[in-house]
């Protein structure tokens, strides 16, 4: 008897949106490889539910991480990523329709806008917000001197509830970013890894989750990210505290939107 593949899975054993997310991806050129896209993807969402759900992403380029959950099933997703003196000099909104367009797909939708513009302009409704590697840029200068300064810290905390008040109860927040506790820079030499970081302006994942818990946010989980292309061995040797620090110290961070605001303090932080 002749066995019929299913209509919704592809030949390499995944959904058949998502194995033509990767193949349009690096058709476009806008990753190195198929491969290393996949387990980027999987590892900033890890175990979140995306079927059915909507997706804010904060600060998203060319909106990688909002296509892939809409083919992950996801109901709708939000692109922000804001225009610089009125110009997309990365051209991010066009790269952005022309993937849609390759994949056929509508839920998706990109907005020139940061998010304070944003929650001005239509305050949606969230299960999912994501920030990938742009933590740092809600308020730049508030972050360098979270620490030290109530005033910095305070502003960071009333962007943290205005998310919180647009996502759905129990919504999942997804963080990545670098922490600044990093071998090379406590050195005073460039990270080979990361040569255009700048440490001063970025804070380490208990800071965040502190400052989350304070703002409706709950039940933390902090781990480290490695290099995509060292797949899921490298994760196991590296994907540690002690060896980020020699790396990248890319982390990841998830928590959950609470019924109400005020929060609890964070797991991680104690």
């Amino acid at each position: 008897m002749t066995r019929v593949s299913s209509p919704l899975r592809s030949s390499r054993g995944m959904p058949t949106r998502v194995a033509a997310f990767l193949d349009a991806v690096i058709q476009h050129g806008l990753f190195s490889n198929a491969r290393n896209l996949r387990f980027w993807m999987e590892s900033f969402f890890g175990q979140v539910p995306l079927e059915g759900r909507r997706i804010l992403d904060i600060g998203g380029g060319i909106g990688l991480l909002s296509i892939y959950a809409v083919c992950r099933g996801a109901r709708a997703a939000v692109c922000l990523e804001p225009e610089s003196d009125g110009v997309q000099t990365s051209n991010s909104g066009s790269r952005f329709a022309a993937l849609c367009d390759s994949l056929g797909i509508r839920e998706a939708e990109f907005a020139p806008l940061t998010l304070q513009d944003y929650l001005r302009s239509r305050p949606d409704s969230f299960d999912v917000v994501c920030s990938c590697n742009s933590i740092n840029h809600l308020n730049e200068q508030a972050c360098i001197s979270i620490r030290k300064d109530p005033v910095a810290r305070d502003s960071y905390i009333q962007i943290f509830r205005d998310i919180s008040a647009m996502m759905t109860q129990g919504g999942d927040l997804i963080v990545t970013d670098c922490s600044p506790r990093n071998l090379y820079p406590h050195l005073g030499i460039s990270n080979p890894f990361a040569p255009t970081i700048e440490w001063h302006k970025h804070q380490t994942p208990e800071t965040w989750a502190s400052l989350l818990g304070e703002a409706g946010f709950a039940d933390s989980r902090i781990t480290w990210l490695t290099f995509n292309g060292l797949g899921l061995p490298g994760r196991a040797l590296l994907g540690n505290r002690p060896a980020s620090y020699m790396l990248r110290s890319h982390f990841r961070l998830q928590m959950r939107r609470l019924a109400s605001a005020g929060g609890s303090p964070c797991a991680s932080c104690s």
